[in-house]
């Protein structure tokens, strides 16, 4: 057995990867000489666990060696082996456990930081569907023809249907100069196959503008990145400065989450420190309560805070924690329904696989995963019409403030 094992050193990370997923959460370093307190190595790793796998890595061979047509790469079968072991997983652990190879991981850690090798398009999700919001200017999709309100289908043939979120979104990435076909469906013009050439994307995690005749203050969060926290901080600094600005509208629409750490932190700029804001249930047993920072720039001012279909985990934290505390209303439609969560963990030859480990509740323990959280004023908004210029759900969130503030709506 151990004879076979050191011959097949190549596919050592499944083991790495297993591990991971059924280990209860143990982070594999790839920096470290010496492994930390909690690390699992090879070495540690019991000989029956790794007898369990004599019949895998023996197929691996039988394959290599007698396989009659074109052979994938090594890379190929091992990823779909550890594709295979998520898939025997139940419900919806397989939906939200997910293995990034060598090159996404590295194109997931890009985006989080703050720019990727992308085509520059905003996604959501509507009704099961994958619709492009928004693409960026002179960016690779805009050049290649895509327009808001066309339909994502198929990306190089692949359909996407039921393909989860952060997959769907990750499959538009890849290395710059790489090209990828996308089948979308277009109103009026039906099927298209476009062709598309990826280059580098910078990914500003929020844009701001003045609404209102200039007293309400806009801010629309991309995703809960690395720089999320900061960004919004300073961007309430600046508009509650701006004289007359007396409200927010913080713009959730198609985020799909991010960093849990940097959700609870931008939650706490609207809500007083030291407050319940999540209750997590982890994989592992046990339970206990998230809860707000002190310092928030914003716990008094008026808020509206806009949610879609394509609003998603950290997103969903976030929401769910004002609605239980009344802190501002929520407009738009009923958010994903993610409320699980998943801890990154990095494997030695730069691929990552993220487990789902926990679930959320609100503060007052309302379940979020597979419900989502329901606006206070529903006011659906089609990517379509927001990009002609009709977005009857900012149009309500302004009224509904200058209402609040005392002043008519313009």
């Amino acid at each position: 057995m151990r004879r076979i094992v050191k011959r097949l050193s190549l596919i050592l990370f499944v083991l790495f990867v297993v591990v991971g997923i059924f280990g209860g959460g143990y982070f594999l370093g790839t920096r470290q000489t010496e492994p930390a307190e909690g690390q699992i190595v090879l070495s540690t790793i019991p000989d029956e666990r790794l007898q369990k796998f004599a019949p895998l890595i023996q197929m691996f061979e039988v394959i290599k060696d007698r396989f009659y047509f074109d052979l994938p790469t090594d890379e190929e079968m091992i990823e779909g082996a550890i594709q295979g072991i998520i898939d025997t997983l139940p419900g919806e652990g397989a939906e939200y456990t997910y293995y990034f190879n060598p090159l996404r991981a590295r194109i997931n850690r890009s985006m989080m930081a703050g720019g990727f090798a992308g085509i520059g398009v905003r996604i959501t999700i509507e009704n099961g569907q994958t619709i492009i919001v928004s693409t960026m200017p002179d960016g690779p999709a805009k050049r290649a023809g895509l327009k808001a309100g066309d339909v994502l289908i198929a990306v190089d043939g692949e359909s996407i249907e039921g393909v989860p979120w952060e997959i769907r979104s990750g499959l538009l990435r890849g290395e710059t100069g790489s090209t990828t076909t996308l089948t979308i469906f277009r109103l009026g013009e039906g099927r298209l196959d476009i062709d598309v050439t990826r280059d580098f994307v910078p990914t500003p995690s929020v844009l701001t503008r003045i609404l209102g005749d200039g007293q309400v203050g806009y801010i629309s969060l991309e995703v809960f990145g690395d720089t999320a926290t900061d960004e919004v901080r300073e961007a309430l600094r600046q508009l509650l400065n701006e004289d007359g600005v007396g409200a927010i509208i913080l713009d959730l629409r198609g985020n799909p989450g991010g960093h849990q750490q940097a959700g609870l932190q931008i939650l706490s700029q609207f809500v007083p420190g030291g407050k319940p804001a999540a209750q997590i249930y982890s994989s592992d047993g046990a339970y206990y309560t998230l809860a707000t920072y002190p310092g928030g720039i914003a716990q008094d001012v008026p808020l509206v805070v806009l949610i879609d279909q394509g609003s998603a985990s950290s997103s969903e934290l976030v929401v769910a924690a004002l609605k239980d505390y009344g802190r501002g209303i929520l407009i738009g439609d009923t958010t994903l329904g993610k409320g699980v969560g998943q801890t990154p963990i990095p494997l030695p030859d730069g691929s990552l696989t993220m487990v789902v480990d926990h679930e959320f509740r609100s503060p007052k323990g309302i379940i979020v995963h597979g419900v989502g959280v329901q606006p206070d004023i529903r006011v659906p908004t089609s990517p379509a019409e927001r990009q002609r210029g009709t977005d009857r759900a900012l149009t309500r969130a302004v009224e509904v403030l200058l209402e609040q503030i005392g002043s008519p709506a313009p």
